[in-house]
């Protein structure tokens, strides 16, 4: 039922209870796995695909999925492998030979591609995959009527396939036929009128029909749609150029630098803008930088020539002359000689763009989410004694039946009294203070009230009791830990310093530079420390003492607090979700991916963002 509403961390969790009675049962590994590559954690998957295939071997769905997950990874040998042994085991599934074509496509083996594709057709002769990869095929090989045959096809099988529908306009495009292209194009942006592909291909078809206010308006959308986009920018400065909005493309060609800093082409525009505007030097230094990017780009070193000649550098205009005369005289086909043509024919569709619609719905939440660790564990009161968080309840430890709560700790902010009940409770508490002057539990509980209220100096001076029974010594070090670090942690979220990963697929380790904030933080440790030499199965002195160390920046020693809960007897999810954060901003994306996948199928739901971000791509 969970797989089948797309709710897939629900589904790894109902399939680990299931395999927790039955480890070997290939049926639920393969499930699970599938549930995994939905969520991007591709290495997860492949492990329990891998699973489910020892357990059985003739689980040929388990080799199929495993191989489309080596596919994202790039292990495109892997995937070929799996693949070759499902359809010898099982060669009844148009899909597994469309799989197959595709990574014949990749390996640019065209003839093995259309013979699998055929194969699927024979199988299904109205899979529209097959249908449209062979149009893609016959299109590129420029045999353009057949390539419309495929994707009329595609089309009549799935009329609201926009897939299939773009590639007939991309046939049309190349025909030159820009006013049927558009035909296609609007059928797209009729079914989602903010399909940026669909827009920006309408766009190019009026550019190429010199209506340029119309290709504008196209263009223009697509940017309010997707503001990043590198190759819109591009094409609006063609289109600029054209109209000698030569300051406009000055403009928008900054902006793709600005994305992609080693795009030679908008550098070698670039400085054919600056030419028109007269600024000679800033063309010199733009065609210097797409000849030093790539140094066969036989243009670039003709119009550095003329830039340097305006400027009566004759030198450097000889220099360049002699370096056109070499390359003229190279053999090969690596020279590369740039017209407007050509720069007219540059699109990157897998980098700049990407619809919401191509990303399925239990993805979506993953988009710009800002990401940082699991908090520290601390003590909170409990009324609810069936509550999911008993998992760390304190109470054998310590207990209060007498009063009907526990304490149970948790790594969010929680409470379950108002303000008025919790001093309600104190006044209980400092009756049994009054009656048990000695009971170290009350101590304790009335030094957590006190920290709830952000009374923390008066939460720490009652700790110092020295009569503190030596059982629960321990835990009053991690509750003075646990006040040091939150008065650490108030006074730096005035700076708001996080240790987060941002959307420019960086991690940040922000720190406070204020020392009082540090010592705090080091105070905190130190209580850590001692929490710990009295109490060394405490675990969760090692947790919030490994977050406190990686906002000091002290990596290593955080990493081995996590692995200390980790290789511990009790459960701690959440300490394998942060020793896989802090991996992949140390670069060990394998050690880190592979952290993450275990913390999502341990139930941490935030593991799987960070998967679809960070390890899609990582082998």
């Amino acid at each position: 039922m969970y797989l089948y509403n797309e709710e897939y961390t629900n589904a790894i969790r109902t399939f680990n209870i299931i395999l927790s009675y039955k480890p070997e049962f290939s049926e639920a590994l393969f499930l699970r796995g599938y549930a995994k590559f939905q969520l991007s954690d591709y290495a997860g998957a492949i492990q329990d695909f891998s699973k489910s295939v020892e357990s059985d071997r003739f689980m040929t769905d388990a080799l199929y999925y495993r191989a489309i997950a080596n596919v994202e990874l790039n292990n495109y040998n892997a995937a070929l492998k799996d693949l070759i042994s499902a359809i010898d085991i099982d060669d009844r599934h148009a899909h597994y030979y469309v799989a197959r074509g595709y990574l014949h496509t990749e390996y640019g083996d065209t003839v093995g591609a259309i013979s699998d594709y055929e194969k699927a057709l024979k199988i299904n002769p109205e899979n529209v995959s097959s249908h449209l990869n062979l149009g893609l095929i016959y299109m590129h090989k420029k045999e353009y009527d057949r390539a419309l045959v495929y994707s009329e096809n595609a089309t009549k099988y799935d009329p609201g396939n926009l897939q299939a529908i773009l590639l007939k306009g991309n046939i049309h495009q190349y025909k030159n036929e820009y006013n049927k292209a558009l035909a296609e194009y609007k059928k797209v942006i009729a079914q989602d009128s903010n399909h940026t592909r669909g827009n920006f291909l309408a766009g190019l078809c009026y550019q190429e029909l010199e209506k340029f206010d119309t290709a504008y308006l196209y263009y223009n959308k697509v940017l309010k749609l997707n503001p990043d986009n590198a190759v819109i920018y591009y094409h609006r400065a063609l289109l600029d150029m054209e109209t000698e909005r030569y300051p406009e493309a000055l403009s928008d060609l900054n902006k793709v630098l600005d994305l992609n800093p080693r795009n030679i082409y908008a550098y070698h525009l670039r400085g054919t803008v600056k030419i028109y505007l007269e600024d000679f030097a800033g063309a010199e230094e733009d065609f210097s930088k797409a000849i030093e990017l790539y140094p066969l780009m036989i243009d670039a070193y003709r119009n550095r020539a003329y830039a340097r000649g305006v400027q009566n550098k004759v030198l450097g205009y000889y220099e360049d002359q002699n370096a056109i005369d070499s390359l003229f005289k190279m053999a090969g086909t690596d020279v590369m000689d740039v017209s407007l043509d050509y720069f007219k024919s540059i699109t990157d569709f897998r980098t700049d763009f990407t619809n919401v619609a191509d990303v399925s719905e239990s993805k979506i939440q993953y988009i710009e989410q800002s990401i940082r660790m699991i908090s520290p564990y601390h003590p909170v009161i409990r009324t609810n004694f069936e509550s999911p968080e008993a998992l760390h309840s304190l109470k054998s430890i310590i207990h209060f039946q007498e009063l009907a709560l526990e304490l149970v700790l948790i790594n969010y902010d929680y409470a379950d009294f108002t303000n008025a009940q919790l001093l309600q409770l104190k006044e209980k508490i400092s009756k049994q203070k009054k009656a048990y002057p000695d009971s170290t539990k009350y101590i304790l509980l009335s030094s957590l009230l006190d920290g709830w209220q952000m009374e923390y100096s008066d939460a720490n001076t009652q700790l110092e009791n020295k009569s503190i029974q030596k059982e629960l010594q321990g835990l009053s070090s991690f509750i003075k830990a646990n006040h040091s670090f939150f008065i650490g942690s108030i006074m730096a979220s005035f700076e708001i310093k996080h240790f987060r990963l941002d959307k420019s697929n960086q991690i940040n380790f922000s720190t406070s530079e204020n020392e009082v904030v540090n010592e705090k933080y080091e105070e905190a440790i130190a209580f850590y420390n001692e929490s710990i030499d009295l109490d060394p199965e405490f675990i969760y002195s090692y947790y919030n003492r490994g977050y406190v160390h990686a906002i000091l920046k002290n990596y290593g020693a955080a990493l081995v607090d996590f692995t200390s809960c980790i290789d511990s007897d009790q459960i701690v999810p959440e300490a394998m979700y942060n020793r896989g954060l802090i991996n992949i901003y140390l670069n060990k994306y394998s050690e880190g991916c592979s952290d993450l996948s275990k913390a999502g199928e341990m139930g941490i739901d935030n593991a799987y963002r960070v998967i679809f971000k960070y390890c899609k791509n990582q082998e």
